[in-house]
């Protein structure tokens, strides 16, 4: 007599709900780097430009100033030498009243 009620119970519908996001936007990623360059006496060093701040005294990343071979090109000291892209050429920024000019410097890695 079982098959003469009526049906009270259904099956539960399972829902499954995926999404994912995806940016459209791509970042482009900054291969600059850049370096400030001073001179004391006839020695030159190096020290990276970063956006970390490090405590006075403290080790931090990046490391303390590197020695550098002062090129001809830099005439005013502190200077900064700036490598545009992942290539091996740098360049040192001058500002002069004309405006601002570059020429090509060793990096000093």
């Amino acid at each position: 007599m079982a098959a003469n009620l009526p049906r009270r119970f259904f099956a539960t519908p399972l829902i499954f709900v995926a999404s994912a996001c995806a940016s459209e936007v791509a970042h482009p990623i900054s291969n600059e780097r850049s370096w400030t360059v001073t001179k004391e006496g006839d020695a030159c060093a190096s020290e990276a430009n970063t956006d970390l701040t490090c405590p006075r005294g403290a080790s931090c990343n990046p490391p303390a100033p590197r020695t550098y071979a002062c090129p001809a090109e830099i005439k005013t000291f502190p200077a900064k030498v700036v490598r545009h892209s992942a290539g091996a050429e740098c360049k040192v920024e001058t500002t002069t009243p004309d405006g601002m000019h570059e020429e090509s410097v060793p990096c000093p890695e």
